[in-house]
């Protein structure tokens, strides 16, 4: 696992109104680059809070807002990875690979998944060398 920094985070956001009747969950974007290379292409990752069991409430299972805004500046162990799935539409353009922000312990292809997206074939790390190729 590589070395991220975090150059930015966004403004704190609400979801819209649901449909399903569950509480509308507050949302940052965490904005990343590879530490040894900060000039290449970097990722960004939409952190949402979660609901309770009933969908009344939400809370922070990853850290919050203001603890995000302070790890500004600092590195985190994370990768930038690319994945082979399913292709889908791109306002009108074929797709088949999903680049991600995965942090130290999480698995890529459940962040695709809660993407919306099905992983298949194997998983490529997009490092900067291999990116700098594409």
């Amino acid at each position: 696992m590589g070395k991220l920094l975090v150059t930015r985070v966004s403004d704190l956001k609400t979801e819209k109104a649901r449909t399903d009747k569950k509480v509308s969950r507050q949302h940052y974007t965490l904005y990343v680059v590879d530490s040894s290379n900060p000039f290449t292409a970097g990722g960004q990752r939409e952190m949402f809070q979660n609901h309770t069991q009933d969908g009344k409430s939400a809370f922070w299972k990853t850290i919050d807002y203001n603890f995000a805004k302070a790890m500004s500046g600092k590195e985190v162990e994370g990768e930038i990875v690319r994945l082979n799935v399913e292709p889908y539409d791109i306002n009108g353009r074929p797709a088949n690979s999903y680049t991600c922000v995965v942090l130290k312990g999480e698995d890529a292809s459940i962040i695709a998944g809660k993407a919306g997206h099905k992983v298949i074939g194997a998983i490529a790390q997009a490092s900067e060398k291999e990116a700098a190729s594409l």
